[in-house]
């Protein structure tokens, strides 16, 4: 009588700590790692080899030092057409287990602000307009790219599903003039549902300095234009007198749109274009705007600005 026993696998890590990975959302590893050995080569073996970080968030900052803040769970369990002859210990057992620690590095996005300049019609508001409205796709403000190169920006460096861009923008004031200040306050959005914000995964680094790390973007070069209201003129009609003199010059112009303040000054003068009967019409000089905020607005008439 005779036995043929189970010919034992040694089961190793090559690196059994200070393993890491760029985030990726996932908690896959690299099984590569896990190595099978002990097997004659002229038998067929499968290892079906899985490897599984203990939690898919970022534990470092791209570059830090180790914190092995993650376990990592390889798993390798025979088969194939010789798995019968194998064990990974005395017992028969046909699946091992061996454990790791690394971390996961934080994944490098690269800001690039979309449009700049920017330019809208002053409305009262900092809000900074993209097609006359504030997107409801940040990406019209600023891209995550996946590398600081231009031709990348579209190219987002978030991971599918797992971060989304909220960055908000604004003008420093909301007043009408040229180059001003436009920031954009860069901001990654969602969680996991286990109340892992996912913008903890993630460092923010401008693309046009790829070296240093921001939570803002600022450009300036801006403009707000003023918004136009436009004048209404009465019907200024007299009897003929002699003079070009209008009478109730005060009531006769008003205006459309206008805010709450804004009125047009008192002073402004007008005259007929002729003194005797005619349909000619009325010219008015020195119109201008008075109250908070006039010089954010221009005036215009029969669809000119004035």
């Amino acid at each position: 009588a005779g036995d043929i026993t189970k010919k034992l696998l040694t089961a190793t890590l090559d690196q059994p700590a200070n393993l890491r990975k760029v985030y990726d959302g996932t908690t896959a590893a690299d099984a590569d790692n896990l190595k099978i050995a002990g097997a004659f080569e002229r038998d067929s073996l499968t290892y079906d080899k899985t490897a599984v970080y203990s939690d898919a968030n970022a534990t470092i900052n791209p570059g830090a030092a180790s914190q092995n803040a993650r376990n990592i769970i390889y798993t390798s369990t025979l088969g194939g057409v010789d798995a019968g002859n194998y064990a990974f210990d005395a017992l028969g057992a046909n699946t091992k287990t061996l454990q790791a620690t690394g971390d996961i590095e934080k994944r490098k996005v690269y800001a690039r602000v979309t449009n700049d300049p920017v330019t809208k019609k002053y409305d009262g508001t900092t809000n900074v307009l993209i097609g006359g409205a504030v997107p409801t796709n940040k990406d019209a403000y600023v891209t995550f790219g996946k590398s600081s190169n231009a031709a990348e920006a579209a190219t987002t460096g978030l991971v599918g599903g797992y971060g989304t861009n909220e960055t908000t923008a604004a003008y420093q004031n909301s007043d009408a003039g040229k180059n001003k200040q436009v920031t954009y306050t860069l901001a990654i959005g969602g969680d996991d549902g286990n109340g892992h914000a996912f913008k903890d995964n993630y460092v923010i680094y401008d693309a046009a300095h790829p070296t240093n790390m921001v939570q803002t973007l600022t450009t300036h070069q801006n403009v707000i234009d003023k918004s136009a209201l436009r004048i209404n003129a009465g019907i200024a009609d007299k009897q003929y007198d002699g003079t070009k003199d209008v009478k109730g010059l005060a009531t006769i112009l008003s205006l459309t749109g206008a805010p709450s303040g804004i009125d047009i000054l008192a002073g402004y003068s007008g005259e007929y274009l002729d003194a005797n009967v005619n349909e000619m019409g009325v010219d008015y000089k020195g119109i201008r705007l008075s109250g908070t905020g006039a010089a954010n607005y221009t005036l215009a008439y029969g669809g000119n600005d004035l």
